[in-house]
């Protein structure tokens, strides 16, 4: 809503009898209360609506805590020199305030997105993780007993291809071949199942 829709007040003659209301006020008196917030409504509408980022909903809450500030502290508005200074000083107050609640909730939802990605990435990293291992075993399983001895001495054991010839009595070079065969074996079973060739990168190369 425009500013421009709010009603125009420029030029209009002070409330008359405002002395009168505000000490009635300041009794407890809710006629002259509400004639007050009917008197300055506009004028506080015309003065937040531009800060508030042309929010409605911002204006109307800065006034409604206004007026509710007021009509708790009213004993206190017989000591007060300039009731209109008096109320758009605490208008200014409380937009400020909201400014500020608005900055810090914007910076909590920007934090809370954040967190929300780095969860959801490592969740959706540990389910292509356990996917993509569900599917090396599968692999693995389907090798001949001799490529799978040899395969798993070496990925799960961490032997070196001189330590598993040495632990199988057989030629390095025989050791190298069924390894070679073996990696290359599960390679293609994963090409064969799955989309992220990326993820094979750094699983597979066993020359140690």
């Amino acid at each position: 809503m425009p500013a421009s829709q709010f009603h125009n007040d420029k030029g209009t003659a002070p409330l008359a009898n405002e002395c009168l209301l505000i000490h009635q006020v300041s009794e407890g008196n809710w006629d002259a209360y509400t004639s007050l917030f009917n008197y300055y409504l506009p004028k506080l509408s015309q003065y937040i609506y531009p800060f508030a980022n042309q929010s409605m909903a911002d204006t109307e809450e800065v006034i409604q805590e206004v007026f509710l500030k007021i009509w708790e502290k009213r004993e206190m508005l017989l000591h007060v020199r300039s009731f209109d200074h008096y109320l758009f000083r605490m208008a200014r107050n409380k937009l400020l305030d909201l400014i500020e609640k608005n900055r810090s909730s914007r910076n909590l939802h920007a934090k809370y997105a954040r967190t929300r990605e780095t969860a959801y990435n490592a969740t959706e990293q540990s389910l292509l993780y356990a996917e993509y291992h569900a599917l090396a075993q599968e692999a693995i399983g389907l090798l001949s007993p001799r490529l799978q001895t040899v395969f798993l001495l070496s990925s799960q054991n961490e032997l070196s291809i001189t330590e598993i010839a040495d632990k199988l009595a057989l030629p390095r070079e025989t050791v190298k071949k069924r390894l070679y065969l073996a990696s290359n074996s599960i390679k293609n079973y994963l090409r064969s199942h799955a989309e992220w060739i990326g993820l094979l990168a750094g699983f597979l190369f066993f020359n140690k």
